[in-house]
């Protein structure tokens, strides 16, 4: 079979050869035009409502019909609304909160629950916003050394608080922790939660953004740093380009692995430092290099929180390090998932290729992969080009049985042997 353009999918079932061409007016400018998203216009097209010629573009008549009658306006109508559901005026519900935090008598942590349930998921995600469940901040942050009463800590992120106050409930004296966050609603919530536990009006918890802080050449350490860093914040290229190369951060540039090489930054010889991550960290080849990084250190728990973000798929891991060196040979670190607790040693995820960290399988699991990729084997890598995934949603119009000018062919699984083709399409 053949896909219609490298871009497009072809289905797997019904022909040998796809068109490859497209011209006039595109499903992205329709889809501006309309302020949905491309997705959404493609849907429409597998539904009827509007028509796509052979080239690839849309049918002018059948935009005009579908934006003016009844079931096309109840449709935009319906994604207008939906977008206005998602979608908070943010300098409005800043000041009303800032209001309510320096007049309310009602209680701190409630009010920290009410601003945290009237962020939009839009501004969650575009900020990567999503505070970490108290549970987990008991979970995770579980004690802390001897005289913590002398100790340093910090939350680079801290939301409104709940590391912070985790930290003072272990011992650590407000005067001696820290925070930073972009959000001055958060950061007042957490100085008041402060000042309502333990009567000291802090001056450390600071509205700035923490990478750009990190940049600055002078910066105190600490002994504790923990925090959950905003997942996949949007960044300019120039942003991620800067950090990157002042933290020396390899190809890792999410705002995940940037705010795991600015906390290694401040934190003291031998301190700690505790991050809630997407479990790409662990397993996606962009993150590689921290991964390496992550696996030099000594590394003292790996923990699945699965998924305790409402309205998130991704799954929430944790690892908790310590900044200093480690033996490779007799490193193990303690691992936590579906309610089981094992040991898996640093080198069995040094092995794994791109140094992935699946710590969710168990050290028998470990050693059976390794076995098998100790077994010689050949790989694909270097040796094919091929694809994956390939659905039209319209075969008809797509592919056709027999080639032809500008068609390429696509096959199926069925067609492919172990050592051959089995067809001559």
């Amino acid at each position: 079979m053949i896909k219609r353009d490298k871009n497009k999918n072809a289905d797997s079932q019904m022909s040998c050869f796809g068109e490859v061409t497209t011209d006039g007016p595109s499903i992205e400018s329709t889809a501006r035009e309309a302020n949905v998203s491309s997705a959404t216009i493609r849907n429409w097209i597998k539904t009827g409502y509007l028509h796509q010629e052979i080239n690839g573009s849309i049918s002018a008549a059948s935009i005009e019909n579908f934006f003016t009658n009844i079931a096309g306006q109840e449709k935009l109508n319906g994604r207008a609304n939906k977008s206005y559901k998602d979608s908070h005026d943010h300098t409005d519900l800043m000041s009303g909160f800032l209001g309510k935090i320096t007049n309310s008598t009602a209680n701190i942590n409630n009010l920290a629950d009410e601003y945290e349930a009237s962020l939009s998921d839009s501004f969650r995600n575009k900020e990567g916003i999503y505070y970490t469940p108290h549970h987990i901040t008991a979970s995770l942050l579980r004690e802390v050394g001897q005289s913590p009463a002398s100790m340093k800590f910090l939350d680079p992120c801290c939301g409104s608080g709940n590391f912070i106050m985790r930290a003072i409930e272990l011992g650590l004296r407000p005067e001696n922790v820290f925070g930073y966050d972009t959000d001055p609603v958060a950061v007042e919530i957490t100085k008041k939660r402060i000042f309502e536990l333990t009567g000291y009006s802090s001056s450390n918890i600071r509205n700035e953004d923490f990478l750009e802080a990190a940049t600055k050449p002078k910066r105190e350490l600490f002994d504790y740093i923990y925090t959950n860093p905003p997942w996949g914040k949007k960044l300019s290229k120039e942003d991620k380009d800067k950090y990157g190369e002042t933290f020396q951060t390899g190809k890792s540039v999410d705002t995940s692995s940037l705010f795991f090489f600015a906390c290694l930054s401040y934190l003291n010889e031998g301190g700690e430092l505790g991050l809630l991550l997407p479990d790409s960290f662990f397993n996606i080849a962009a993150f590689e290099s921290a991964r390496i990084k992550v696996l030099s250190l000594n590394v003292v728990r790996l923990v699945d929180y699965e998924k305790p973000f409402k309205g998130l798929m991704t799954k929430a891991f944790a690892v908790v390090l310590r900044k200093k060196n480690i033996n490779l040979n007799s490193e193990s670190i303690t691992c936590e998932s579906n309610g089981k607790i094992y040991k898996r040693s640093v080198n069995s995820f040094l092995k794994n290729p791109k140094s992935i960290i699946n710590f969710q399988s168990d050290s028998i699991s470990a050693k059976i992969i390794e076995h098998v990729f100790s077994i010689p084997h050949t790989t694909l890598s270097g040796r094919a080009k091929w694809g994956l995934g390939i659905v039209t949603g319209n075969n008809d119009k797509y592919v056709r049985p027999n080639p032809g000018a500008g068609y390429i062919p696509v096959f199926r699984g069925a067609d492919i042997g172990k050592k051959r083709l089995l067809t001559g399409c």
